[in-house]
């Protein structure tokens, strides 16, 4: 109780609000290692980005946003494994507990909540699921087609999904069309390509004159 009281008056904001989190250093690391690992002169830093991200696995496989958290959660597992997925050194053992996390988190209908297995699906969570276990597809088919269909039964008529953590429709749709390019042999069926033509139109229909 005490540590817990400590970490609260620290995160205080000088206003007196409540960040939703003081650090997604775990979160962060992953995703700018995705991007590191393709660029000539940061892939270098990759290795000790990954060795860092591995070492702060959570007991139950998963990873929490940051390093000063407990509990776990499928976002920023799904990055981390998409990242060690890609890393110079290998993380059999750790992708290994990560996956089995993933598959316990899946529900009945195929989509992945955020925080706690039962809790409500989301879509984000489902896509980014999948892009996770797409590399070890072929032990996982049963728990990637259902959430394939989960995500192609979530769109709307206008081509858009629901936004889930963000207020952009285009990072939504570009996480499901990753998804669905990532596992091409369970998204191969008219659904699935009339699910992409809708959602490319609706970002050709929506682009600035900019061209954002």
């Amino acid at each position: 109780m005490t540590d817990g009281l400590l970490r609260f008056t620290l995160a205080l904001n000088d206003d007196g609000g409540m960040p939703f989190l003081d650090s997604q250093d775990l979160w962060l690391t992953a995703v700018a290692g995705l991007e590191f690992v393709h660029h000539p002169d940061l892939a270098p830093l990759t290795r000790r980005m990954a060795a860092f991200v591995a070492s702060w696995q959570a007991p139950d496989g998963g990873w929490p946003f940051a390093t000063g958290m407990h509990q776990t959660d499928v976002d920023t597992t799904t990055r981390c494994m998409e990242f060690l997925h890609v890393a110079p050194d290998r993380y059999d053992t750790v992708l290994a507990n990560a996956t089995s996390y993933h598959t316990a988190m899946a529900g009945v209908d195929g989509g992945f909540p955020t925080w706690v297995r039962g809790d409500a699906p989301d879509l984000d969570m489902t896509a980014g699921a999948i892009l996770a276990l797409a590399p070890e597809r072929e032990h996982h088919r049963g728990p990637l087609a259902r959430a394939v269909d989960f995500v192609l039964a979530a769109q709307l008529p206008d081509g858009t999904f629901e936004r889930s953590w963000t207020i952009s429709e285009s990072s939504a749709i570009q996480r499901v069309l990753d998804a669905l390019h990532a596992v091409p042999e369970l998204a191969a069926d008219h659904r699935a390509a009339a699910a992409v033509g809708r959602a490319i139109a609706r970002l050709v229909a929506t682009q600035h004159p900019d061209g954002g």
